[in-house]
């Protein structure tokens, strides 16, 4: 039963695993190191697991690319890959377990509809039990595009008569009440579903410091970021046509042209070309 293999591995998720993980899994990640945030210390274990990227990372605003010193956004791109592939060689995953989708850093709501497409194409084809993704928090509208593909593309396939798998999710970043404060590695508060952490021990977070040593473009965003905890729950029914809490998300202080209301309306055309409600 895929419920019960996912509650199975939410509990492997969050204690101090000492044996292979053998879940067959697809994690859908917008930005090479989202899945160092969310689950990096878990990825040495899950022997069976596939990654996928669905950014290149480097945005079309060039403010970070030239901050970092990299004259185009391809190059600036390139180096994210390169820093994404050092952190998978750390954990042991091969290039012929990655999938690079490689739209645009704050632009992947625009592509919803052929995102999805591509989720569910991969899950057709690798069968995983689970997929491991964001949490719709309004904290990237990158994240949160990824989530509404990744529900959207198990709706697809569950409509089609076709086997999908259970949907567990990372905890990321969010702001918690309007102030345009940072909360991190927490969920935003409101599903029932239960909250698993796993707590780092002193080698656990020393691995983790190196994985995220590895994305040194990132070394700004990361540092805020704890190494003693990572947290995970059983991915809830969204209604992405709604926004993830009353305030403005958090992407609107750093995204330029793309607020809340919309990301809402750009999804609302992809569920419909679907047709499908917001609720899924």
């Amino acid at each position: 039963m895929p419920g019960s293999v996912a509650a199975a591995l939410l509990e492997q998720l969050g204690q101090r695993v000492r044996h292979p993980i053998d879940t067959p899994l697809l994690v859908v990640v917008a930005h090479p190191d989202d899945e160092v945030i969310g689950l990096g210390t878990r990825l040495p274990h899950l022997r069976r697991a596939h990654i996928v990227y669905v950014t290149d990372g480097a945005p079309r605003d060039d403010r970070d690319q030239k901050r970092l010193g990299f004259a185009t956004r391809e190059a600036y791109a390139e180096a994210r890959a390169l820093e994404a592939d050092a952190g998978l060689a750390l954990v042991g995953i091969g290039p012929d377990h990655v999938y690079r989708l490689n739209l645009i850093d704050q632009e992947a709501v625009h592509h919803v509809s052929e995102l999805t497409h591509a989720v569910a194409g991969l899950i057709r084809d690798l069968r995983p039990a689970v997929v491991v993704t964001h949490a719709y928090e309004g904290g990237h509208p990158d994240h949160d595009a990824t989530a509404l593909a990744v529900h959207l593309s198990c709706r697809l396939l569950r409509d089609a008569s076709l086997p999908a798998p259970s949907l567990l999710e990372f905890a990321g970043y969010h702001d918690p009440d309007g102030s345009g404060r940072l909360e991190v590695l927490e969920f935003l508060p409101g599903s029932r579903a239960r909250v698993v952490t796993a707590e780092l021990d002193a080698a656990e977070q020393e691995f983790k410091r190196r994985l995220v040593a590895c994305h040194a473009t990132q070394a700004e965003l990361l540092r805020q970021f704890p190494l003693d905890r990572e947290r995970f729950r059983a991915a809830p029914s969204y209604d992405f046509l709604a926004p993830p809490h009353p305030w403005r998300p958090f992407y609107e202080r750093f995204v330029t042209g793309l607020d809340g209301a919309s990301w809402r309306a750009i999804a609302a055309e992809a569920l419909a070309r679907f047709g499908m409600e917001g609720r899924l």
